[in-house]
């Protein structure tokens, strides 16, 4: 009679979060001091990288220094700015995934709660531009 080899189970694990990187071009850890996208200088026909500004708004957000209904001035400095990032952010996700801890800051800014209509980068993005036109801080617009 044959005998049963013994069942072999993958070791289990803690699943670390994903360590944020500190881009002193915006956020300054030790000051806890945000620079707006729109102070900072960038190479001319060069964008904003999106994972250094994620890192940047996930670390101010957990270090608790964000404005509630000023958060698009605190960040992106003027409606424009925040257009401008929003354009790039919205096919992020084509190629690359939102890490919990950005999803986290960013839901944190217009309080959802919850994950539906809140996934992919062009819900995150639109959900940002109605909480900144609910909340006045920028003109509601026709165009999403």
């Amino acid at each position: 009679m044959a005998t049963k080899a013994p069942i072999e189970f993958i070791p289990g694990y803690q699943h670390p979060p994903r360590q944020l990187d500190i881009h002193t071009e915006y956020w300054s850890a030790d000051r806890k001091v945000f620079t707006p996208l729109n102070k900072v200088k960038l190479a001319k026909n060069h964008h904003h990288e999106i994972h250094k500004v994620l890192d940047s708004i996930a670390l101010a957000v957990e270090a608790g220094v964000v404005p509630k209904n000023g958060w698009l001035k605190f960040f992106f400095g003027t409606p424009k700015a925040f257009e401008a990032f929003m354009d790039q952010f919205r096919s992020y996700d084509e190629c690359f995934r939102i890490n919990d801890r950005w999803w986290d800051a960013l839901q944190t800014l217009v309080d959802t709660g919850e994950e539906y209509g809140f996934i992919t980068c062009e819900e995150i993005a639109n959900t940002l531009r109605e909480d900144a036109e609910l909340s006045g801080q920028m003109k509601p617009s026709s165009v999403i």
